[in-house]
């Protein structure tokens, strides 16, 4: 005997109603629902909310949605149900969001770059040019002439108009200037390299966005205090071959046969100086026998070892207190960065230091209200020996210190004993007898 067909139309519907939410209770809009094991579903609408119908009490349904772990429920005998999404970050990490659709982080690398704090803390830097030197592919760095305090400069894979292009370099979503800041306090370096980041940050953008985030304390961790010390020491990694007196006399007298006719020094002058080469005993000036202050000099000078050391130190201290409590995180610091300049310390004090203090601090008032603050001081100051106008003219900081009239010849000393009266070094003696 057959079994009887059963009518379809005629078993009972169990409709489920309800509203998907996110981790903060707002609606999730385009959430799909389905039954499981089954193509048929429906998705939530502006405000979150859904109706489905479902053939069995015994059916699942699956919420899915990109960015949040997919989540099951049982229908049961239940005729509302409620389901709050959470947030996938290891989904986010692998799937990044676009204005105009989705791809993998894969595919998005090659304009994004990202250097965390573990690359710049292996590095004795005194900035963070010199950390992200050769740590982000099209990342341009120049550091300068090397003078104390001096920071770097960044462009993003070339310059693309007449006059350069620098990229937009935000602190924390603020512009400053990262050669202040200390490299100890950097949590992330984020380089977005094309100028579709104009879309967002605005025309500066165009040529690329710099985004550093500084650290923070962690929830539900205990109170760290990390202390760092750096200790180095730096070189020149070249030195001024200085021309000695008997090649100068030389060329000298060579450019003065060719322009004018005849030598600069005379046989008489060139006597006397090559005496005092051979002999460096005897006087490093010749004084006019009918007047004092008329004299010549004679030495055999190395300006280079008398104005220069062979080497120059530098230390950075850097103290840290950090962590946190259920509804509460903090983070601060404080760093101290102190240079020597190449100068001879005798003659100068060319120095450079730095302070930075920041403190960032976050605090959970309610679920929903979260207060916080980031407080960042920086306070620098450089002593170019000395910083005076005078002084400054004849030895330019982005030049070199033997500029003016300074050359083999000239002795450190006139006759009088005094410092020798011509160009730089007349203006070092000035400065030195106030």
């Amino acid at each position: 005997m057959p079994l009887p067909v059963p009518d379809l139309l005629s078993l009972p519907v169990h409709v489920v109603k309800g509203r998907v939410t996110d981790e903060k209770g707002e609606g999730l809009p385009g959430v799909n629902i389905l039954i499981k094991g089954t193509q048929q579903g429906t998705t939530t609408d502006g405000a979150g909310a859904y109706t489905l119908e479902v053939p069995d009490t015994k059916a699942v349904l699956v919420f899915s949605f990109v960015g949040y772990s997919s989540h099951e429920e049982a229908v049961g005998s239940k005729t509302v149900l409620n389901v709050s999404m959470s947030v996938d970050t290891k989904a986010l990490e692998e799937l990044v969001v676009v204005g105009y659709g989705e791809q993998k982080k894969v595919n998005l690398t090659g304009a994004v770059s990202t250097v965390t704090a573990e690359v710049l803390e292996s590095r004795p830097i005194t900035n963070l040019g010199q950390g992200l030197q050769g740590a982000v592919s099209n990342l341009n760095i120049t550091q300068g002439n090397g003078s104390l305090g001096r920071g770097a400069t960044f462009n993003i894979r070339g310059n693309t108009s007449l006059n350069g292009g620098s990229p937009l370099i935000l602190v924390n979503g603020i512009p400053m200037d990262i050669n202040l800041i200390s490299p100890n306090d950097i949590e992330s370096v984020t380089v977005l390299k094309d100028a579709a980041s104009a879309a967002i940050y605005g025309a500066r953008a165009a040529y690329g966005v710099i985004l550093i985030t500084t650290k923070s304390g962690k929830k539900k961790d205990r109170p760290s205090v990390s202390v760092s010390s750096i200790y180095t020491s730096n070189r020149p990694t070249s030195r001024i071959n200085f021309i000695d007196t008997k090649d100068r006399i030389a060329y000298m007298n060579e450019a003065f046969m060719r322009v004018n006719g005849r030598p600069y020094y005379d046989d008489i002058k060139v006597a006397a100086m090559m005496a005092h080469y051979n002999d460096p005993t005897k006087p490093q000036a010749i004084i006019h026998p009918d007047n004092v202050n008329e004299w010549t000099g004679v030495a055999n000078t190395d300006w280079e070892k008398i104005l220069m050391n062979d080497q120059y130190p530098m230390h950075q201290h850097s103290v840290s207190v950090s962590g946190g409590t259920d509804k509460l995180d903090y983070y601060t610091s404080f760093s101290y960065l102190n240079q020597k300049g190449l100068t001879n310390r005798k003659l100068f004090d060319e120095k450079f230091n730095r302070y930075n203090l920041m403190t960032n601090v976050n605090y959970n008032i309610l679920d929903w209200f979260r207060v916080g603050t980031k407080i960042s001081i920086n306070n620098s100051n450089k002593r170019f020996p000395p910083n005076d106008p005078q002084f400054r003219n004849s030895f330019p900081e982005g030049g070199t210190i033997y500029q003016t009239n300074i050359y083999s010849t000239q002795p450190l000393y006139d006759p009088n004993g005094k410092w020798t009266h011509e160009g730089s070094i007349h203006n070092l003696a000035q400065m030195l007898s106030e």
